[in-house]
């Protein structure tokens, strides 16, 4: 087992080498290895700010509907779409917060709904936007 270690290692020294000749290549690769906690801490604050919200978003819009008498189906049928469940509503935040999609169309969606819910989505995407991505953007910089 130690000889074929050894092998390996004697195969992986002409790629050393060539790390050498390319000194830049050299120093990237070690930045990029040195943030790989930063990335993995910043993505779970990420996650969780994304689940929290969501959280809180389809609880509000469930609860709005529950209350209404006679709710629209349309609308009903858009906001089961975006926000039906936790997964959804994640996954919405997310598209919303990173470009996936322009978060306007599912804020207009979410104030036919309900405007406390709409407020608390544009708080969100504003949080994201400003504080959490300069922070993480910083956080690299440096």
């Amino acid at each position: 087992i130690r000889l074929a270690r050894i092998l390996r290692l004697v195969r992986l020294y002409p790629l050393l080498r060539l790390f050498r000749m390319f000194s830049g290549l050299e120093t990237t690769l070690n930045l990029l290895v040195g943030s790989i906690a930063c990335t993995l801490g910043a993505s779970l604050l990420i996650f969780f700010i994304i689940y929290v919200c969501a959280l809180i978003i389809v609880h509000d819009l469930s609860t709005s509907f529950v209350q209404r008498s006679d709710p629209d189906p349309v609308l009903l049928e858009n906001v089961v779409a975006i926000f039906g469940s936790v997964q959804n509503g994640m996954f919405t935040l997310f598209k919303s917060s990173f470009a996936g999609e322009g978060w306007d169309k599912y804020y207009q969606t979410i104030y036919q709904a309900s405007g406390i819910t709409a407020a608390t989505f544009a708080v969100f995407v504003g949080f994201i936007q400003v504080c959490v991505l300069n922070v993480l953007t910083s956080l690299f910089v440096t």
